[in-house]
């Protein structure tokens, strides 16, 4: 089995070196980027970086910032809640 000759997706001259493992397209030296020693096309870095930024920003992955944001808030409305009605839980709870 002869193995064929595969030339860049976006310059028809150039043989290609690899395949970009996200677009799939065939790329030469020039349109390949090496990250974690595997290649990239430009499209397929956006794509990477793309993903890579929906992961970051998953609600599940709260910052400090975030969460000092809607703590403090919480705990001054719980506090005020307590001053409110603190005495008269105090006096059901004891019957």
């Amino acid at each position: 089995m002869a193995l064929e000759k595969a030339y860049c997706a976006n310059h028809s001259e150039r043989l290609a070196i690899g395949v970009c493992v996200e677009t799939g397209r065939a790329i030469c030296g020039e349109c390949s980027t090496r990250y974690n020693g595997v290649n990239y096309s430009r499209e397929g870095l956006e794509i990477m970086l793309a993903r890579k930024r929906e992961k970051s920003a998953l609600p599940g992955r709260l910052g400090w910032r975030r969460v000092v944001m809607l703590g403090v808030p919480v705990s001054v409305l719980l506090y005020l809640i307590f001053l409110l009605f603190g005495e008269w839980l105090m006096l059901w709870l004891r019957g």
